[in-house]
């Protein structure tokens, strides 16, 4: 069976070994943690997947506590993260509007691509 057939009988399905959406109650840390613990050297885990808020940036020093959860991370053996920081509302827009958005990248089941191919 491949992923998208799996992900399209599933409709509650997660990004690789992150909690489904709305399932992460515990917050970043916790999910770090839990993800951390996969052998990676064994196998392809998947990310810890970030998916941040735009409101991050008004945090006082917020490159401080990203570096500060990944080098947890990393220290606990998590091996690779992608983070997102967009709101609901730019995703939104850029649907209706591409061209005011010409940087920014979609990712789509481990695919990346432009948002406005040149």
């Amino acid at each position: 069976m491949s992923w998208s057939s799996w992900q399209t009988e599933r409709k509650n399905s997660a990004q690789g070994p992150n909690p489904m959406h709305g399932r992460n109650k515990l917050g970043l840390t916790a999910t770090a943690k839990s993800i951390s613990v996969l052998d990676f050297p064994r196998n392809a885990g998947g990310p810890l997947q970030l998916e941040l808020d735009p409101s991050i940036r008004r945090l006082p020093d917020p490159r401080s506590v990203l570096a500060g959860l990944a080098a947890g991370y990393f220290q606990l053996g998590g091996a690779h993260i992608l983070a997102n920081v967009v709101s609901t509302e730019t995703l939104k827009e850029a649907i209706e509007h591409p061209e005011l958005h010409e940087d920014l990248v979609i990712r789509v089941n481990r695919f990346l691509g432009p948002l406005c191919p040149a």
